[in-house]
């Protein structure tokens, strides 16, 4: 069964409306006060459509409420939407998400005290950064493919590509934060903060991603291990960034299900 999915909105705190999507089953959203799970977007320049979400619809199935947050940044809601994103990438970004969350809290629809945050790419930078700056709010962390050191990304490109690569320039504006300020950079990287996370953290990354290296999951858990911090690192054995392959997309699904079970 295909659990409906609603469009709604809500105030991100400085008047700006951030659109959402909402997925979950009748019953469970009658009933109130239920486990969420908040899914924000890679990209961050890509948005959710009203269409079948394949990870949406699966934890719907099961009884969740699935948030997307089309946070400022997102793509399809104007220019002003997509511009107000510019150096908000660790701030009012994932801000909005937040007040996403206590939207659906004050409607009586999520337990305050049963969200997980759950994202890929971007999104799974997201969730980190969600577990490491406001750790009060989540049960639980899950990020796919996640950036976690920023600084370390950048390296890796200019050494890669150079330093006239036009993905320098991209993310720069972005962060709002020059690749030089290493200091800005590691202030908004969930690496530097694992002593702040209260929730446990799983981490799943494909071993042939080359949109975003596997390295940024190990320097995650190596982070969280020596902050004595519960965490989980899934390699997924020959996968991409996008999870191209079935039997390691149901590999990681069931093991983010399992995860998201146990603790919330």
């Amino acid at each position: 069964h295909v659990a409906p999915v609603e469009a709604t909105q809500y105030d991100a705190g400085d008047g700006r409306m951030i659109p959402a999507l909402v997925t979950s089953r009748q019953d469970v959203r009658d009933a109130g006060n239920a486990p969420l799970i908040v899914m924000p977007h890679g990209g961050p320049r890509a948005h959710d459509e009203m269409g079948f979400d394949w990870i949406a619809q699966y934890f719907a199935s099961r009884g969740y409420v699935v948030l997307q947050p089309q946070f400022r940044g997102s793509t399809g809601f104007g220019y002003d939407h997509l511009v107000a994103g510019y150096g908000e990438y660790g701030g009012k970004m994932i801000s909005d998400i937040n007040y996403g969350v206590h939207h659906l809290i004050d409607q009586g629809i999520a337990d305050p005290a049963r969200v997980c945050a759950v994202g890929a790419s971007y999104g799974g930078y997201a969730a980190l950064a969600l577990g490491a700056f406001h750790p009060e709010m989540y049960r639980c962390i899950v990020s796919i493919a996640g950036i976690s050191d920023i600084p370390r990304k950048l390296t890796r490109t200019k050494i890669r590509s150079g330093r006239e690569d036009s993905s320098i320039d991209f993310f720069e504006r972005l962060y709002g934060i020059e690749e030089s300020e290493k200091d800005s950079l590691k202030a908004i990287s969930p690496a530097y903060f694992a002593d702040a996370f209260q929730a446990p953290v799983l981490l799943i990354h494909g071993e042939k991603d080359t949109r975003v290296d596997i390295g940024q999951s190990t320097r995650m858990n190596r982070a969280l291990r020596k902050a004595d911090k519960d965490v989980t690192l899934v390699k997924l054995k020959g996968e991409d960034h996008w999870l191209t392959k079935e039997e390691t997309r149901v590999e990681a699904l069931r093991a983010t299900a399992e995860f998201i079970e146990q603790h919330l």
